[in-house]
């Protein structure tokens, strides 16, 4: 792999001597998230937040995850993975697509979002809420979309940064363009040996365990003539994770292996200057093998696999009736198939789908985009999906957004067919479609003490769903100064959860899964843009956030839900006292400045905080309502200071958490001050 990876940026940097510079050219922002082809963000009636690729530049990040902290609205939780949260629904609800199609290779529902290189990234697209119609399953909350370089003409570049925990991160790319086919090139190399937040610990008790890992992508581009564009994007990824740990006191070592990779070809025929049709495939696949064992008696603690593969055939045609009407309609087909030492056996499952929305434009000042989505899964059954938008513009310098759609999210193989039993504490975890099999045999071999639901009362997981509203406004009141702001609410029904069904003769519990909760999150968003001079800038965000159960909020109303107030006392709860679901902070606001001059120097800072928030139910009535189940506040503030040097140079330092935030019982993600060096080659 090094070797490899070392070759290809050798090779990057001779190319960069045959590079060709041309000056820079103003395009005029797109989008591609709302529609399945690129259109002016200005012609989009829902809210997209869209990242250019000079903002990811300037703030000196490396990782998808940490660009993403950033954002209004989006809070990263570490949970098998850095996932993200938007508007208060956890990342198992999120949608992460490259180049608009999905990634897959989920642990416990989370798509680690670490792993994800920003090298060549153009831009990121990101939409809240299910307001297109284009996403099916795993869009409740919103979708992520990672649009990646294409080439307009010949470039490279090599960027090599280090920093604290002697993490590297080497990255480089190669763009080639011609009249008719343009190329892009890229690699990534990224690895860290780890932290530890106790002094005292030593190798098999570091918080993070070393680790490294790889990226590949290519994109080719061909336009044989006006009427036609073949594409192909590949990418490939590899990790290698150190395993050392301490489990019941004992030393463990091992390793988990991480490989996934994406191959999407595609064609694209405009026959003209109205009708653009697109036939593309997608086919992706995730693996992971992992092993344990205790150092000294060489006792094996836990050895599994997992293998996932996504395949995917769909077709899309936008039509431009004329300048008031269009529309876009598409189908497609997806097969998916797990295999995993925590499953009996291979699981398959195929879905079909078709999707038509429609643009329309009463007038200039006014946008409406309507639209439904039907899937038809061969496990969960039919879901019809509908979707409204629209935005008015009520002077130059105020427009008004509104939109209302339903999204859903499938019951994942996971939580229908998982057969674990953690052999050290001796818990049970059945999916549905496993539990009266697998429950009989835990009876006839002796293991069960107590049945606590009949497998008979758990039933066919029903597909969560949502109905999520947005209104907003967008208002320029002086030149330079944009102002958004957006309230919101999801209301998500039929919510799985997971529940004890059995209790073991060693005192442990067999867990399944139900549907029953029903939840909303609500709140308002807002964002403010200021160009204070021609070199400084100031972006700032704020997310007022409440996320409740609805099933509980009546328990409490009718008295009998009871807890332990602040002072020690059992209380009978009343509404004030119920914080809301864990995990969700109701305050969050960030704060950006850059500054940028005409003699190549480049310095911002940017500030993050996350409000308190629900950590654990200490009282045992299954909510958060006292001080002491909350984790605290915290505020990050990362700092970059660069210059480019003669053209096609960059000299960058910074440091992350520069205040040097550090909570192990809490926020074990971040590692304290980290600070680095960043030197980028550009031809």
């Amino acid at each position: 792999m090094i070797k490899s990876t070392v070759s290809l940026l050798a090779l990057m940097g001779a190319l960069m001597l045959e590079g060709q510079q041309l000056k820079d050219r103003e395009i005029e922002e797109v989008v591609i998230s709302a529609s399945t082809f690129e259109q002016k963000a200005k012609e989009v009636p829902i809210p997209i937040k869209i990242i250019e690729k000079k903002q990811i530049q300037q703030s000196g990040s490396v990782r998808l995850s940490d660009i993403l902290a950033e954002q209004t609205g989006l809070v990263i939780i570490p949970n098998h993975g850095a996932g993200v949260q938007v508007q208060g629904m956890t990342g198992e609800y999120s949608l992460i697509l490259i180049n608009g199609q999905p990634l897959v290779g989920r642990t416990a529902g989370t798509l680690d979002l670490s792993r994800i290189t920003v090298h060549n990234i153009k831009r990121i697209e990101i939409i809240k809420g299910p307001s297109s119609a284009l996403y099916g399953s795993d869009a409740l909350a919103g979708v992520i979309n990672i649009i990646t370089e294409t080439p307009l003409r010949d470039a490279s570049d090599l960027n090599v940064r280090y920093g604290s925990y002697t993490t590297v991160d080497i990255g480089g790319g190669i763009n080639i363009h011609r009249k008719k086919i343009s190329l892009n090139l890229s690699a990534n190399r990224y690895s860290s040996a780890g932290y530890k937040l106790n002094p005292d610990a030593d190798q098999y008790g570091q918080t993070v365990n070393p680790f490294e890992n790889y990226t590949y992508s290519t994109n080719i581009n061909f336009k044989p003539n006006s009427h036609w564009e073949l594409g192909l994007y590949t990418r490939y990824y590899y990790e290698n994770l150190g395993g050392k740990m301490l489990i019941q006191g004992g030393k463990v070592d091992g390793y988990s292996k991480n490989q996934d990779y994406n191959i999407i070809p595609q064609a694209t025929w405009r026959p003209n200057d109205k009708v653009t049709s697109r036939l593309g495939l997608y086919m992706s696949a995730s693996n992971n093998d992992s092993q344990y064992k205790f150092v000294n008696s060489g006792q094996l603690v836990d050895e599994t696999f997992f293998r996932e593969h996504y395949n995917k055939v769909e077709s899309f045609t936008d039509i431009r009736w004329n300048k008031r009407w269009k529309s876009t309609l598409g189908m497609g087909i997806v097969q998916q198939q797990i295999e995993a030492s925590r499953y009996n056996n291979k699981k398959t499952s195929h879905q079909l789908y078709a999707l038509g929305q429609l643009a329309y434009t009463p007038m200039k000042s006014w946008k409406i985009l309507a639209g439904f989505r039907y899937d038809d899964n061969s496990i969960f059954g039919p879901q019809f999906n509908p979707k409204l938008a629209t935005e008015i513009g009520v002077s130059k310098f105020l427009n008004l957004q509104a939109s209302i759609g339903r999204g859903f999210k499938a019951p994942d193989f996971r939580q229908l067919y998982l057969n674990f039993t953690n052999s050290l504490i001796g818990y049970s975890v059945l999916g549905t479609q496993e539990v009266a099999l697998q429950l009989e045999k835990m009876q006839k071999q002796g293991l069960i003490a107590q049945i606590l639901v009949s497998p008979s009362k758990i039933g066919v997981l029903e597909p969560e769903s949502s109905w999520s509203y947005n209104v907003g406004a967008n208002m320029t009141p002086i030149r330079g100064t944009t102002l958004k702001v957006n309230a919101f609410r999801n209301d998500i029904q039929n919510l799985i959860q997971t529940l004890p069904i059995a209790r073991k003769n060693n005192g442990q519990n067999v867990f399944s899964y139900q549907n029953f909760a029903k939840v909303f999150t609500q709140g308002v968003e807002t964002e403010l843009w200021v160009k204070l001079s021609r070199s400084f800038t100031l972006v700032g965000g704020y997310q007022y956030l409440e996320a409740k159960d609805k099933d509980i909020q009546n328990r409490i109303k009718a008295g009998e839900v009871f807890g332990i107030n602040d002072h020690g006392n059992v209380i009978r709860l009343k509404s004030r006292d119920y914080f809301g679901i864990q995990g969700r902070s109701k305050h969050s606001f960030n704060a950006k400045l850059f500054y940028e001059d005409k003699k190549g120097w480049f310095f911002n800072i940017r500030g993050l905080y996350r409000g308190q928030y629900g950590f654990a139910d200490k009282d045992g009535n299954g909510i958060i309502n006292n001080k002491s189940e909350l984790a605290p506040s915290y505020f990050i503030l990362n700092t970059v200071l660069g210059k480019k040097i003669a053209t096609h140079y960059h000299l960058s330092i910074g440091s992350d958490n520069l205040l040097n935030f550090k909570n192990i019982q809490y926020n074990p993600e971040y590692a304290g001050r980290i600070l680095w060096i960043n030197f980028k080659i550009i031809y």
